[in-house]
């Protein structure tokens, strides 16, 4: 997205199977299934990870902990509503457009 206006510069749909991720909240848990192509035609479970979250108000932002490794990271929420939550890689820097400002790089997740 336009660090600028926040018009959508970009998007895709991750629909491969090297890049295809299953998230699943609950209850400040969550679960992340990974993909993997199995070369004969199959898209497989590659990997699950468990861990928690929560939700800063005041800083708007997500922070996740794996189960599995114990690390922790943080990820500002740019839009939620009942169907869509988007997040924003407070990391991302780069300016895309060249505009001299720099953009956003959002995920989208969809119920």
């Amino acid at each position: 997205m336009s660090g600028k206006d926040n018009s959508i510069l970009f998007s895709e749909a991750i629909t491969d199977c090297p890049e295809k991720r299953s998230y699943q909240f609950s209850n400040h848990n969550y679960t992340l299934t990974i993909f993997k192509d199995n070369f004969v035609g199959s898209c497989v479970v590659d990997e699950i990870e468990n861990g928690t979250f929560s939700y800063d108000d005041s800083q708007n932002n997500i922070t996740f902990k794996s189960s599995r490794t114990n690390n922790q990271y943080s990820i500002n929420v740019n839009s939620i509503n009942n169907n869509e939550l988007q997040l924003a890689d407070p990391f991302f820097g780069y300016d895309a457009n060249n505009d001299g400002i720099a953009d956003k790089f959002v995920l989208v997740f969809n119920k």
